[in-house]
């Protein structure tokens, strides 16, 4: 039940989490729905984003993404794909598996880190040094713990 008290804590910082990744790469709405990277100028994936409005892509079998060429050969082109890693936050995007992405796709990326010490902030400044490398002309869906329920619930 202690475990419990904290999900409200942890739900706030994967929330932050999100919010930090679009605001710190600054991602904002731009006229008649474009939207504008920091420079304030359209970059080539945010222009991807805005062209193809709608993402469409995959995870592959191999969590290190090294079967996804051949996926997006077959079923492709893809415009996201779909990564994992679990453990610790790595120490740069290019150190994730998200990190083949770059210049390609979109990421959709979910990292697994020890949920007691992401409740507690001890990785708060591993995280931000990690959104820190993410490059301002990528675009990254970050999720920490995706459907964390059951590991949750069971404390």
């Amino acid at each position: 039940m202690k475990f419990r008290s904290r999900s409200t804590s942890l739900l706030t910082t994967v929330s932050a989490l999100l919010l930090c990744a679009s605001c710190q790469k600054g991602i904002a709405p731009g006229p008649n729905g474009s939207t504008l990277g920091a420079s304030g100028r359209n970059n080539s994936v945010n222009t991807l984003l805005t062209t193809t409005r709608m993402l469409v892509g995959a995870a592959s079998q191999n969590t290190s993404g090294s079967d996804f060429h051949a996926l997006d050969s077959l079923a492709g082109p893809f415009t996201v794909r779909r990564s994992y890693d679990g453990g610790a936050i790595p120490a740069t995007w290019t150190a994730s598996v998200a990190g083949i992405d770059v210049s390609h796709r979109a990421s959709v990326y979910s990292a697994k880190p020890d949920l007691a010490q992401l409740a507690s902030g001890a990785l708060d400044a591993s995280i931000n040094a990690f959104l820190a490398t993410i490059p301002s002309t990528h675009v990254a869906f970050l999720t920490v713990w995706h459907e964390p329920d059951g590991k949750i619930r069971k404390g």
